[in-house]
């Protein structure tokens, strides 16, 4: 009798546990599904699209034309698990971005789209045979229905199940008359990566929460361009939950002294790489800047992008932007990591409003357009 009274109390407690465990599976928010999904492979430690890889891709651009609620993709870069995390991770977001370019260039809306990485942390497979790693080097496409209550300038949706957020919005000013100017925005999610362009604007408005980061690069014409990261700890969004805290950025007028072109300093296409025949340029380069005497210098990225093709091309003109920005960080990294003083550096973009030859059909003048340039803003007073 006992035995039995055990077993009737033992089943009971199961059946309550299942029955709390079916309330709890009812009630749980679960992952929003892709209205649409695909997936692209990669050679061994290369990000470039492969050519069997293209219809893929076109069929996407397909999709993303065809919708007509609003949406936003998330590209997320795979590899196998050869060579480190740190390198794997930046080997997933350069093919997160490559397959990125390729639908922007292509009509895709570049302020719909996520970057993220996982590097080698999401494998399909045990990665023990070739063919099985190439499976695992994939950059995986999915489209999702975006909810009405985020705009087009939330660059990482917030997550549902915080409920302590606040608002941040930041506004560029002239540094002496305190007017609202226009120019660009790139806002670079410091978590995810994620980054997006806005163009011909003065203000930038996100939600945000707990452990959130994001660094903006503001540049305006005739400014001196700033960059400037925002963090947010728990305490801070406390104490401004629910509310919108404005952040005012004053830029100062840019007093250009002088001007200095190294034009061969050549990229890839579509790349913020350097071509090897750049090297003694960036030679050059450095040579001046530790021999010059100059404590301010901004450098200028430039892309290739004629005017024979379509400017009417709101996605692909914020690529060329973010472009030319990457090209004049990587020269940045390039002096600060070869002694020069970060302090007197900043570096802009302006995509292809600048370029050498606006209307041509060969390589030789593309990689001019392609150029970095340096502003000497403020002589070094002895």
């Amino acid at each position: 009798m006992r035995f039995s009274m055990n077993n009737d109390l033992l089943l009971s407690k199961l059946v309550l546990i299942l029955f709390l465990l079916n309330i709890t599976a009812a009630v749980a928010q679960p992952n929003p599904k892709p209205l649409y999904s695909k997936q692209v492979f990669f050679e061994f430690n290369k990000w470039d699209i492969r050519a069997e890889d293209e219809k893929t891709l076109l069929t996407v651009v397909k999709a993303i034309k065809a919708q007509k609620e609003p949406y936003y993709i998330n590209l997320t870069g795979h590899t196998d698990n050869v060579d480190n995390n740190k390198y794997n991770y930046e080997l997933g977001l350069k093919r997160a971005r490559e397959v990125a370019a390729f639908l922007i260039k292509r009509g895709a809306d570049s302020t719909k789209i996520h970057l993220f990485s996982k590097g080698e942390e999401s494998v399909k497979n045990d990665n023990s045979t070739d063919s099985l790693r190439m499976l695992n080097r994939r950059v995986e496409i999915q489209l999702f229905k975006e909810s009405t209550e985020i705009t087009s300038t939330v660059i990482e949706k917030p997550s549902t199940t915080d409920t302590a957020s606040a608002t941040m919005q930041v506004v560029m000013v002239d540094s002496a008359t305190r007017v609202t100017i226009k120019g660009q925005l790139l806002v670079t999610n410091k978590i995810s990566a994620a980054s997006q362009v806005l163009m011909d604007t003065s203000t930038f408005r996100t939600l945000i929460k707990s452990g959130d980061a994001f660094e903006i690069s503001f540049s305006a014409k005739g400014y001196r361009t700033r960059i400037i990261t925002y963090s947010f700890t728990t305490d801070f969004i406390k104490q401004n939950k629910n509310a919108i805290k404005v952040f005012i950025v004053k830029l100062q007028k840019a007093k250009v002294k002088s001007k200095k072109s190294f034009e061969k300093i050549y990229f890839y296409g579509n790349e913020a790489r350097f071509l090897p025949s750049s090297d003694p340029e960036l030679k050059r380069l450095l040579a001046w800047s530790k021999s010059a005497g100059v404590s301010a210098i901004e450098i200028v990225g430039h892309v290739n992008y004629p005017y024979h093709y379509n400017q009417n091309d709101t996605g692909m003109m914020q690529h060329n932007f973010k472009l030319s920005y990457d090209r004049a960080r990587a020269v940045y990294d390039y002096l600060v990591e070869n002694g020069v003083p970060a302090n007197v550096i900043t570096y802009k973009g302006v995509g292809n409003t600048e370029m050498k030859f606006p209307m041509t059909y060969e390589e030789s003048e593309m990689q001019q357009n392609r150029r970095v340039e340096v502003l000497i803003l403020e002589e070094q007073k002895n």
